[in-house]
């Protein structure tokens, strides 16, 4: 298949803009989604970066009331030549649904989200069930009496944007989104303790979670396929559906988000196929596995500015502990990582079990940059 660059997908207009002097307040209010973004330009028309609750707002404590220039975020730049896939990655790491293209300064354009899942389901890359594409990770939860300033702790804690809210019982009955808070994320005019990290006014920061989350859960169960839970997303304009077992109903175990989507864009080329149909590897397509998983692996830490300077050296292990039996289709894997610091001589390790090579080594990334990030 030709590789397809953001080029086709180019959007010259329908996305938002702002000016590095107007007010943040008058620039929120136009703002979507958690990972939506208005893009702020100068006044000469030079791009300067954007806004976006995510970076703006939940990992910096700004003030509604200072210009836009104060808590600009420089988003990663594409050009024309950039692949859909490469594009999908730099969303995946940035949190960030739509992205510039720029060539040599000039601003040309945004690429959206929905325009790469478009091209995606042409190719009908989602057309597997969510239990065998996707790696789940667990939602995260809050009870509806608790409050605002509790909710934020909770996701900068559980590094999400979401949480299932909860009844007395226990029993999902909605969902509290970035989005939803939005209106208090300021800087508090008083500290809430000397503890806290979260940038809410300090009037807000007792009210109930009850006031804001969604009374509406978007669902799927685990054996849908995933093109159902990505129609669901596009048809009610939301970020993510939340998934329920087929065999246990009673309780979520997982959230499919555009985050989920894009990271099976991304991986879909980069196992060959002979290895992730085989139910037995072989010598020859488990050190080919082990191969690809390692050029990602060292490939996302390695060039990853927050955590290039940590790393001295990436080995990663594959090994098949167990054959597979013909419903599950694939052996069972383990990957074993190990990264050595630059400084200290100290050695991270993590070891995860899986039966898809390319899921198998997101999960040691998502495990590796969570041990990276408390050092």
């Amino acid at each position: 298949m030709k590789v397809k660059t953001v080029a086709a997908i180019l959007r010259r207009s329908g996305f938002k803009k702002a000016l590095v002097s107007d007010k943040v307040t008058s620039v929120i209010a136009s703002l979507k989604s958690t990972h939506d973004a208005v893009f702020v330009f100068d006044k000469k028309g030079k791009f300067c970066g954007v806004v976006n609750l995510y970076h703006s707002f939940l990992k910096k404590k700004a003030d509604f009331h200072e210009k836009v220039e104060r808590c600009l975020f420089s988003p990663p730049l594409l050009t024309r030549l950039t692949t859909i896939e490469e594009a999908a990655r730099l969303m995946v790491e940035s949190r960030l649904y739509l992205l510039p293209v720029v060539e040599e300064e000039n601003f040309l354009g945004v690429v959206f989200v929905e325009d790469i899942l478009k091209w995606a389901r042409k190719r009908k890359i989602f057309e597997r069930s969510i239990s065998r594409s996707l790696v789940l990770k667990p939602p995260a939860f809050i009870d509806f009496t608790k409050t605002v300033a509790q909710a934020l702790e909770l996701m900068i804690d559980e590094k999400t944007s979401r949480l299932i809210v909860t009844d007395k019982e226990g029993r999902a009955v909605g969902m509290l989104t970035l989005y939803d808070l939005r209106q208090f994320l300021a800087k508090p005019e008083e500290k809430l303790s000397l503890a806290s990290m979260v940038p809410i006014k300090k009037e807000f920061a007792g009210q109930k979670v009850d006031k804001f989350y969604h009374r509406t859960l978007f669902s799927v169960n685990d054996d849908a396929v995933v093109s159902k839970a990505a129609a669901l997303m596009k048809e009610n304009g939301i970020g993510s559906v939340v998934v329920f077992s087929y065999k246990n109903p009673g309780k979520p175990i997982g959230l499919i988000s555009l985050r989920g989507l894009l990271k099976m864009i991304i991986s879909r080329n980069e196992v060959p196929s002979q290895v992730s149909t085989s139910r037995a590897f072989g010598k020859e397509s488990l050190q080919l596995a082990k191969t690809k998983a390692l050029e990602k692996l060292e490939q996302i830490l390695k060039t990853n500015s927050q955590f290039a300077h940590k790393i001295k050296t990436v080995s990663l292990d594959l090994r098949e502990i167990a054959k597979g039996k013909k419903s599950d289709r694939l052996p069972l894997l383990e990957a074993t990582a190990r990264v050595r610091l630059s400084d200290r001589n100290q050695t991270l390790f993590t070891k995860v079990r899986g039966r898809k090579v390319v899921f198998l080594v997101d999960k040691v990334i998502h495990k590796i940059k969570s041990l990276l990030g408390r050092r």
